[in-house]
């Protein structure tokens, strides 16, 4: 019980820190480059390029490293997996514990994608127009679209 409320809590303060000391910044330097309202020369969209990648890079690293440390180290408990089992009525499988974790962390390339795309748009010529309600649908339903390997649980079975 400790463990699962120092957990929520770090999260919750993770969260807030987050919302309340980088909200505004990300989200003033993302309308300067999609919304043209800050002029970049192409060097400093070339150092936002490598800046992006090198941190992107960094957190694959991070996670990879942890991965592989985490399962060179420790052995999860059987009693972990009966619990899981006879308690939340799951299947322990491939997609379970650390394995879970690292793919679940792929969630840095989309954040990275989104980021390149706003580069881009930068780069581009087009300016975009304020945005219309068909608009806002149209993108919502490619979204989910999109988030349905993330929605769907996966069941791979280590048994041949």
């Amino acid at each position: 019980m400790d463990q699962i409320l120092y957990g929520w809590l770090l999260g919750l303060w993770i969260a807030l820190t987050c919302h309340s000391l980088l909200r505004d910044g990300i989200f003033e330097h993302i309308d300067n480059l999609v919304y043209k309202k800050v002029t970049y020369t192409q060097q400093a969209l070339n150092e936002l390029f490598w800046w992006a990648v090198i941190l992107f890079t960094a957190a694959l690293g991070i996670m990879i490293y942890v991965y592989y440390v985490v399962n060179a180290s420790f052995i999860v408990p059987q009693d972990w997996e009966t619990r899981l089992e006879a308690k939340c009525h799951l299947t322990i499988s491939f997609m379970s514990f650390s394995n879970a974790s690292l793919i679940e962390g792929g969630i840095v390339a989309l954040i990275f994608g989104a980021y390149q795309g706003a580069l881009a748009l930068a780069q581009s010529p087009y300016v975009l127009l304020p945005i219309d309600w068909s608009t806002i649908v149209l993108r919502a339903v490619v979204a989910l679209i999109l988030m349905i390997p993330y929605l769907i649980p996966l069941s791979v079975s280590m048994d041949t």
